[in-house]
């Protein structure tokens, strides 16, 4: 009888240990790569390579990196939740020179896909309460690129000519929201 016993318990360990692992490899699988994407700078870059012309606006640098373990200059320029700053590994950014509000664009490198929906999620809701300084944004949007979730506020006009530049760049994106802030 114990042997028995020890036996359905060792299975049961087993099948225990069998399912978790399978249930990891599903979590990274969860979103299928449609496009090569060296980091989050190579993004933002590609997009604002198919900016038309009259809708580019003056940037420091274009699209540069931005250092992902400092989460409060993440919180203050992005609005990125600090409780995800571990679930990132590269971040790069996209700001007018003269205004911040105008318009800025973060893209981050989600290290777990299964962690996405949870992470937008957490960045609308700290965009919807970020309390603006200097000038408030017309609008925000947060979208997805395979492993990556972009985010960008600003003038109206400026993030409506980075979704046109986005879906040039990368077609098969998603929208999670595009919401007008409320003044």
């Amino acid at each position: 009888m114990k042997r028995i016993l020890s036996l359905a318990l060792i299975l049961v360990l087993a099948l225990s240990l069998v399912a978790c692992g399978g249930g990891e490899g599903d979590a990274e699988s969860t979103v299928t790569k449609k496009y090569d994407i060296a980091d989050s700078t190579a993004l933002l870059s590609a997009v604002w390579d198919k900016f038309a012309e009259e809708g580019k606006f003056p940037t420091a640098d274009g699209a540069t990196s931005f250092v992902v373990d400092d989460a409060e200059a993440l919180q203050s320029v992005f609005s990125f939740p600090s409780d995800y700053v571990a679930d990132i590994d590269n971040a790069a950014s996209l700001m007018h020179a003269m205004m911040q509000n105008n318009f800025t664009a973060g893209a981050f490198h989600v290290k777990d896909t299964a962690k996405m929906g949870e992470l937008t999620a957490a960045l609308q809701k700290s965009l919807e309460e970020t309390q603006w300084i200097c000038g408030m944004p017309d609008k925000f949007a947060i979208y997805t690129v395979d492993d990556y979730v972009v985010s960008v506020y600003g003038l109206k006009d400026n993030l409506d000519n980075f979704a046109a530049a986005l879906k040039a760049a990368y077609p098969e994106f998603t929208t999670v929201c595009d919401k007008a802030l409320e003044r």
